[in-house]
């Protein structure tokens, strides 16, 4: 019994297999008669691809990292002006503390 259902799996898989060679011829065979409709020129696209890989070369070394320099300097100076208000606030609260002691102490000589 054991014997019969691992030679039905082994079928099974291999018509598989074959569906999907077949599916798989059949795509081929579509997209190579959709190609030749539209005009589709091997050279033509490789030259199209050598462009494109320019065009993004330029793209990335012109503009997206003087972009992302820009923005990292940005973030850069954001980070510091926080730490900035972080030393102000607790400069301010020392001051108001030690006003408080001023003033305390000039009201207990008054008294």
């Amino acid at each position: 019994m054991r014997g019969e259902g691992r030679g039905t799996g082994i079928l099974d898989f291999m018509n598989h297999l074959y569906l999907l060679a077949d599916l798989g011829s059949d795509l081929a065979a579509n997209a190579r008669s959709t190609g030749e409709r539209f005009g589709w020129d091997t050279s033509h696209f490789i030259a199209q691809c050598i462009s494109f890989c320019i065009v993004a070369l330029c793209l990335y070394l012109f503009a997206y990292k003087p972009i992302l320099k820009v923005l990292d300097e940005r973030r850069k100076r954001i980070a510091e002006g926080l730490a900035n208000a972080d030393k102000i606030k607790a400069e301010l609260a020392r001051t108001e503390a030690q006003r408080l002691e001023t003033l305390n102490q000039a009201n207990s000589h008054a008294t």
